[in-house]
């Protein structure tokens, strides 16, 4: 899939998309009503995360996951925004939780928080260009870049809109936008989870 996006054999596909990161678009901001993910707003009060369509993807799950969701957040030294994509396991129908490995750098901007003592907004971005959920786990360098990357791999820029409950810039044309906070006093068990290389991760 990723070689038909790209319009390249499957061997070209490392050569190709590495050309294509060389040359960032930066993204661009437009106004709210020329944003599709504005034509419904779903106020706090109503949310109810049991509407979407989110399931348990293998048997041992700890419960239905979000996985293919992109989070972004902003650094708050930097002011710069970060997108990746994480592990979101459903609890109820307004909470959900968030698993960072290692360096990811979502989990470093949330330690920032974490610090201060103070919740981390965030946002998570859900069906979207196949070339903006490429760029959202592109290796590039430092905190940041990841919306440029996405205009590299779309071939325009990003189109952002500011979000309904935070500062955070989110993509304009995004199917559907979640947004919250990740709070820094607050733990939950989660997991476990099935994930990509083939074994179940988590559960404590």
């Amino acid at each position: 899939r990723i070689a038909l996006y790209l319009g390249c054999e499957v061997q070209d596909i490392p050569r190709v998309y590495g050309e294509k990161l060389q040359k960032p678009i930066d993204p661009v901001e437009i106004d709210r009503s020329r944003a599709k993910v504005k034509e419904t707003i779903i106020s706090e009060e109503e949310v109810d995360l049991s509407k979407l369509p989110i399931p348990v993807h293998n048997e041992m799950d700890g419960g239905p996951y979000l996985s293919a969701g992109v989070m972004i957040i902003r650094d708050p030294d930097t002011g710069l925004i970060n997108a990746g994509i994480y592990r979101h396991q459903i609890f109820n129908e307004r909470d959900m939780g968030v698993w960072f490995l290692g360096a990811h750098h979502g989990g470093l901007i949330y330690k920032k928080y974490k610090k201060q003592g103070k919740p981390a907004p965030i946002a998570i971005a859900i069906g979207h260009h196949p070339g903006f959920v490429m760029g959202s786990v592109s290796r590039v360098q430092g905190i940041g870049g990841e919306y440029e990357a996405a205009g590299a791999l779309m071939g325009e820029a990003l189109e952002l809109v500011q979000a309904e409950t935070s500062d955070l810039l989110v993509p304009a044309h995004a199917e559907i936008i979640l947004e919250g906070v990740i709070l820094p006093d607050e733990d939950h068990k989660e997991g476990p989870f099935g994930e990509w290389p083939g074994h179940y991760l988590g559960g404590g």
